[in-house]
């Protein structure tokens, strides 16, 4: 259910966030980098989504909302540490080989639901195949091997507007509720 739209003038920049509680720090973080929110209050997902611009640092936009996603759930720190990693590699090679047309961007969405984490990177670059191969070329292709080794599933998706980047990690909340003592 809908319950907030703002549109605040960058049309690059889209972000949707699923929390039944938000946090004024994150209103405010949203206020500054973000074209247009949504609240939006799932019952049992907690969700963010991003539309960031390809330019230096988006990367930095993605990790601060996982970091505020998973503050709101008490999720192991190592589990955390291996989401944040995988999710950098997915988006620096996102905003590498991203088609450079106008108005591109990065799109991320990222979700807590039923103990897992799911993400997800996509942009409109030329559809991507990972290797078939685990060998990495001299300096190069070891983000992919540590977005499999750190998280449960990891899926390719791609079609005439890009490549998304499916990633899943079993992370059990500690308390076992959704959103902790603010549920």
């Amino acid at each position: 259910m809908l319950l907030h739209r703002a549109r605040l003038g960058r049309a690059s920049d889209h972000l949707y966030c699923g929390s039944c509680h938000p946090d004024p720090l994150l209103l405010w973080y949203l206020l500054q980098s973000c074209a247009t929110f949504t609240f939006v209050r799932p019952t049992d997902t907690d969700e963010v989504v991003l539309r960031l611009p390809l330019a230096a640092d988006a990367e930095l936009r993605a990790v601060d909302a996982l970091d505020r996603l998973l503050a709101r759930h008490p999720v192991e720190r190592q589990a955390a540490g291996q989401a944040r990693f995988a999710l950098v590699e997915a988006c620096l090679n996102a905003i590498e080989y991203a088609a450079p047309v106008p108005a591109a961007a990065v799109d991320v969405r990222l979700a807590i639901r039923g103990g897992e984490l799911m993400m997800s990177v996509a942009n409109p670059g030329t559809p991507f195949q990972p290797p078939a191969s685990t060998v990495s070329k001299a300096g190069r292709g070891h983000g992919l091997k540590i977005i499999r080794a750190f998280m449960d599933r990891v899926r390719y998706l791609h079609d005439a507007g890009g490549t998304r980047l499916e990633m899943s990690k079993r992370v059990p909340c500690l308390s076992g509720r959704l959103g902790g003592a603010h549920s």
